[in-house]
């Protein structure tokens, strides 16, 4: 069934009066039909990671009516876009491109139907994790700070960066040098995110780590393989792996409070008679620092060393590759962020959180350049739904979906009030 909601043209959301206190207010309400169908079209029309062909095109064009100078095809499918308005601070804002290969199951009358290819297979397509609202927004933004150019001096850059899904679109743009496209570095790195779990009106943000370095950890199990009828003529990895199994969820275990440890892969073997020669382990390490790193794969190898000597076997632990960096909010932004944003949302709607184990190659920025950066949340639920369930859709589900135009006016008002304050501030 489709959702009622959108026969509604606009949503209406009812905040302090303090938010009208700057003229951006009223432009966020009048836009808001006008970027929801913006909206509507880059999720119909989803793109998978590094085939952003239409979508960085579309933000390119709508970017270049507003006024900006913008660049495209920086590493494949980027879009590098500022506009200057006087001398001031510059500050850049950092929007996804690209969708996940899902099949929607929204029902939403502008649902995703797209369908494309992944290693060899048809998938669906689908913005499961607010790319098309970030995206909107930024468009928003850019036809915002045009309009108010009286409001603030400096620099807006807004970079429309690829394949964040699958954690090289940042390091594509780094190592294409695509700061060398601006007219000065900027002063701050900003990152707007959706929150799956909050409601429309309240901001989440998590001072200092915010977002964990991701790495891959490969395990091969070596023995003697032979024929199931004669097992002691045979060293039998599966045994050896599962004994390191059970070691590694007590790991896991100790080391929780600072690192999340798991298990996503075991293989080994292809027929019940045959004892294979070789099993392989992969497993998924996330944590805040090098130090906390160290210590777990310290405790992986050292479990490793004392199986394989039992069971004489040979066991081969792979440090593996790396996918995101941990991701780091400047606690100066993060000041500024609570500051600029209480008299507009009320303190109670902003909200501090530990940090996440999830991974966002927006970290890549800080960690590569060393610019102060911050990445936030807006709740993406109406009140209404937040009220009437806890069993809210994740993100990166099928069946997740912001409330619409609510979440858009939100984080066009958030990110708003947070440029005025940091042109203003920085």
């Amino acid at each position: 069934m489709k959702h009622r909601l959108y026969k509604i043209s606009l949503f209406i959301w009812v905040l302090p009066l303090t938010c009208f206190a700057l003229p951006i207010e009223k432009t966020i309400q009048a836009e808001a039909p006008a970027l929801f169908k913006i909206y509507k079209g880059f999720h119909q029309n989803p793109e998978l990671s590094n085939q952003e062909t239409r979508t960085a095109k579309i933000l390119a064009r709508y970017l270049k009516k507003a006024g900006f100078k913008v660049k495209s095809h920086v590493s494949n499918h980027g879009v590098i876009a500022y506009f200057q308005n006087g001398k001031g601070p510059t500050l850049m804002i950092r929007a996804e491109l690209d969708a996940l290969p899902l099949k929607e199951r929204t029902n939403l009358p502008f649902a995703s139907h797209v369908q494309s290819t992944k290693n060899g297979k048809k998938v669906g397509v689908m913005h499961a994790c607010g790319h098309d609202v970030h995206l909107t927004t930024a468009i928003g933004l850019a036809r915002l700070f045009k309009h108010h150019q009286k409001l603030w001096r400096g620099t807006l850059v807004i970079v429309g960066q690829p394949a964040e899904e699958i954690g090289r679109g940042a390091k594509a743009l780094l190592s294409a040098n695509f700061l060398k496209h601006l007219p000065q570095k900027p002063d701050a790195i900003l990152g707007l995110h959706v929150s799956a779990h909050h409601a429309i009106g309240t901001v989440v943000y998590s001072p200092g780590w915010t977002t964990a370095h991701v790495q891959t950890l490969g395990i091969s199990i070596t023995g003697r393989g032979g024929h199931a009828a004669m097992p002691h003529l045979a060293k039998n990895p599966i045994y050896a792996a599962a004994e390191l199994t059970t070691q590694l969820e007590k790991i896991a275990a100790t080391h929780h409070k600072y690192a999340a440890l798991s298990l996503g892969q075991f293989s080994g073997g292809t027929k019940s008679n045959i004892i294979p020669k070789t099993t392989h382990l992969k497993l998924s390490l996330r944590t805040f620092s090098k130090a906390q790193r160290n210590k777990v794969i310290k405790a992986i190898k050292d479990q490793s060393a004392g199986i394989a000597k039992k069971r004489n076997v040979q066991i081969k632990v792979n440090d593996g590759s790396t996918g995101t960096s941990a991701g780091y909010n400047d606690p100066s932004l993060s000041t500024h962020l609570s500051k600029a944003l209480i008299p507009h949302l009320g303190k109670k709607n902003i909200m501090t959180t530990p940090p996440v184990f999830f991974g966002d190659d927006f970290s890549e920025y800080y960690q590569q350049t060393k610019i102060p950066a911050i990445q936030f949340a807006v709740g993406s639920i109406s009140p209404k739904r937040f009220k009437a369930t806890s069993k809210l859709p994740s993100l990166h589900s099928p069946r997740y979906y912001p409330d619409m135009p609510g979440t858009l006016t939100h984080a066009m008002r958030t990110m708003g009030h947070y440029l005025i304050y940091l042109f203003k501030k920085l």
